[in-house]
């Protein structure tokens, strides 16, 4: 397996990642999860677009916000509450 292939989704990232490492443990519920509710949210990110700038309010105020897809955060914080998001970005 290639790095590029291990970034192709958490999972293949998991499973890329030696067997002693401490996030194995969380592998099959996050493979579960992911099976489940995961793809379907993944998609709609994908589908959704990259986070965007917003400028301006409707009234027409500096607002420079950065917006990105509600399905976005849920991801995000099941990487976080599962501790995927902080134990991949461990040094090796």
């Amino acid at each position: 397996m290639t790095d590029l292939d291990a970034l192709c989704s958490p999972l293949s990232f998991l499973r890329s990642t030696p067997q002693e490492l401490p996030h194995r443990d969380v592998l099959g519920a996050e493979e579960a999860w992911w099976k489940s509710e995961g793809v379907a949210i993944s998609d709609a990110i994908d589908r959704a677009g990259t986070p965007w700038l917003r400028m301006f309010d409707r009234l027409g105020k500096r607002v420079d916000e950065i917006l990105y897809p509600r399905e976005y955060r849920t991801i995000l914080n099941r990487g976080y509450r599962s501790g995927v998001v902080w134990r991949a970005l461990v040094e090796k």
